[in-house]
């Protein structure tokens, strides 16, 4: 037995709006990002190019590329976008609320053996 008193567990501290807004905007940009690409990509631009243009890596560039190749869908628009976006203000509650109303909401099933 050790003679030091018990460690009691803290709860970290609750991030700041400040903080939030932040790692919001983070999200938003790798979002645009990620878009600006798949959009470049349509318009024939070379992953190099696109790369160069917009300061990724070429591979990323590559990587969906074939995702689409694939028929994958890059970065759908979620709720939790939209949510954000309505978080940093580039969206307001209204048009928030009417894209949400008009989700096409489906209901998980369980598959029970």
């Amino acid at each position: 037995m050790s003679d030091q008193p018990e460690a009691t567990w803290v709860p970290p501290k609750p991030p700041s709006p400040e903080e939030l807004r932040s790692d919001a905007h983070e999200v938003l940009a790798r979002i645009d990002e990620d878009r600006e690409i798949v959009r470049l990509i349509g318009e024939g631009w070379s992953d190099e190019q696109i790369g160069e243009h917009l300061s990724v890596d070429p591979k990323d560039c590559a990587y969906f590329r074939r995702q689409l190749a694939k028929g994958e869908e890059i970065r759908p628009i979620k709720p939790y976008e939209l949510g954000l976006r309505r978080y940093v203000g580039q969206l307001s509650t209204e048009d928030m609320m009417t894209q949400l109303r008009t989700w096409p909401y489906t209901f998980g099933q369980h598959h029970w053996d």
